[in-house]
Order: C-alpha cells, then structure tokens, then sequence
C-alpha cells in the first residue's frame, strides 16, 4: 500500500474521531440546554453509523482490505453531495472540502476543514442550492481506481 493511501485511512480515523467529539459536544449542550429534541433524537443514529464507519474503513484501509477500500469509497461518496431546500437539507462532510455550490446566484467555491453533518427536513430557510465536494470526488475516484488495480491482503 502506498504512503497516498495511509494518509487517507489517518485522516478518515482523525476525521470519524472529529466528528465525535464535535457531534458528541453539540448533542449534550442540545440535552444541557433544551433536552432531547427531535434534532438530537434524529441525528443520533446518523452520527453513529459514520463515525463506526469512518473508524472500520479507516482501521481496514490502513490493513490494506478489500473492505476498506469499499467502505471509504462508500464514506467518499456520502460526502461528494450536498443538497438544501425546503423539503431536505443534507450536508456532510469530514477533514478538508472544495465544494462547488450550484444555486440560482451561480457558481461559488467554499474551501475548508473540519466536520459537518447536517440534515433537515422541512426547514423553510433553506436556499436551494447544490454541491459537489471535489476533494470527496477525487479521492472515491482514486478510491475506484486502486479498488481496480491493487492485490488484496486476506490476512
């Protein structure tokens, strides 16, 4: 496995970790300050199936697995679409993003790092509005490319 690939699995560990502590963070000031509110109650299962994800994908990727590479590509994919409007809002993201937002203004590139998972479902505010992450786009390309080329470890 290449030092490329290594890198990817670290930061998809670090990011998972991240998005724990960040969503763990919100979610007890949200119980601290209003209780379990629909928000909390909802996003709760979301952010667990990512960041046990992100931690597998990242533990298998760094293995060398057939199944890493399926699962951060999975992880890659959930990450390269952003979508808000009225009837849905979702946003997520991990570790570094260049988002390409489409919307009736035109096009506008966001950079950044961190996490983000955002779902809402009938929110009124919402722009609509698109987006592609390219650096999730480009690494499920990569992704794609080495789950074709590469020899397996089975151990």
């Amino acid at each position: 496995m290449n030092a490329f690939t290594k890198a990817i699995a670290l930061f998809e560990m670090l990011g998972a970790l991240l998005t724990a502590i960040i969503i763990g963070g919100i979610v007890l000031n949200t119980l601290r300050l209003e209780g379990a509110t629909e928000s909390v109650v909802f996003l709760m299962p979301f952010c667990l199936v990512f960041v046990i994800l992100g931690l597998v994908a990242a533990w298998l990727l760094w293995k060398n697995r057939k199944a890493g590479y399926w699962l951060s590509l999975i992880l890659q994919l959930f990450q390269t679409i952003s979508l808000s409007s009225r009837p849905l809002t979702y946003i997520y993201s991990t570790g570094a993003y260049v988002i390409a937002k489409f919307s009736s203004g035109g096009i506008t590139f966001n950079f950044g790092a961190g996490s983000n998972l955002t779902i809402y479902i009938d929110y009124p505010e919402a722009v609509a509005s698109g987006g592609v992450n390219l650096v999730a786009l480009g690494l499920a390309v990569y992704l794609l490319i080495r789950l074709r080329k590469a020899p397996w470890s089975t151990v």
